[in-house]
């Protein structure tokens, strides 16, 4: 801690040096001058440990002999300028740069960039993800997992999830290379047979190999989840991939729960956030209840289904 006569004493150096003074004759000598500025004694201060310094100011030509060690006191004798004043050197971490490399909420044109692909089974016909109004998030439509295609897109919101389906839903390419993070973020409403009908939302760098999630059961209502792009089952992270594609899947098998129907699943508001200088600041996915399963999987294209 500096005590008050050199604190004193700089304030007036600073104020000399920083804010100036009346112009001294041009005839002034360099002592005069000096003795304007400079106390007459020597100054005591008390150092203690503190971060790195860094030099505030430089006035005049001559150096200043200060002698200093850490947690002692010691005289600080000025014996001429230039006079450098160090101050605690603050250093704050910028807040991470996030990109939003791909949003879907289905309100505009659909599929747009997307890849849609049926491998229904032949009894059952074309089954695609479509833009429905049948079940929503936000806006007027969502995404569901069987409401397109040449069979598909004539069901109305009515009608059951029908069985033997398989439906792929790809994006096109993203790049992660200089990325810190990323994030895959999607809201799901599934009500489907628990563990024979699947929901799945995956991730590739080479556009056949497949890894994420799997979901079974009923999801009771819209659920936020996040499939974290640093940490993907059997990929490890794809920060650094130059090629990242996202997919989103659907299978029921082919036969039915004692007449029981169900409605399938529906997505909405998807994002895949690439984040620069830190982990993504963004809120945690939402918990899950006891009618719905989650694992860890991977698989191909026409792979997943009967």
């Amino acid at each position: 801690m500096i005590s008050r006569v050199c604190r004193t004493g700089v304030a007036n150096l600073l104020l000399a040096l920083l804010v100036g003074g009346p112009a001294a004759p041009a005839a002034a000598s360099l002592a005069a001058a000096r003795a304007a500025v400079v106390p007459p004694a020597p100054v005591v201060a008390a150092f203690d440990d503190a971060p790195p310094l860094l030099p505030l100011a430089e006035a005049f030509s001559a150096p200043t002999s200060v002698e200093v060690s850490a947690a002692q006191s010691k005289a600080v004798t000025p014996a001429g300028p230039p006079y450098v004043f160090y101050f605690p050197l603050i250093m704050r971490s910028a807040a991470p740069v996030v990109t939003t490399l791909l949003n879907e909420t289905f309100e505009g044109a659909f599929p747009g960039s997307w890849t849609l692909y049926s491998f229904s089974g032949p009894a059952t016909g074309e089954h695609k993800w479509g833009k429905r109004d049948c079940r929503k998030l936000n806006g007027s439509y969502a995404g569901m997992s069987y409401g397109g295609g040449a069979v598909g897109g004539g069901l109305s919101c009515s009608d059951p999830q029908p069985k033997n389906i398989v439906s792929w839903m790809v994006s096109p390419s993203f790049n992660l290379v200089g990325a810190t993070a990323a994030e895959l973020r999607y809201h799901l409403w599934q009500n489907s047979e628990l563990n024979y009908d699947f929901f799945y939302a995956l991730v590739s760098t080479d556009g056949t190999n497949f890894c994420g999630r799997n979901y079974s059961g009923n999801t009771e209502g819209w659920k936020e989840q996040v499939l974290d792009l640093t940490d993907v089952y059997s990929m490890g992270s794809l920060i650094g991939e130059s090629a990242v594609q996202v997919a989103f899947v659907f299978m029921s098998d082919f036969t039915d729960d004692g007449e029981i129907f169900y409605d399938g699943a529906f997505i909405d508001d998807l994002s895949l956030i690439r984040c620069d200088g830190g982990a993504c600041p963004i809120a945690p996915e939402d918990s899950l209840g006891s009618l719905v399963t989650r694992d860890e999987t991977c698989t191909t294209p026409g792979a997943v289904g009967p």
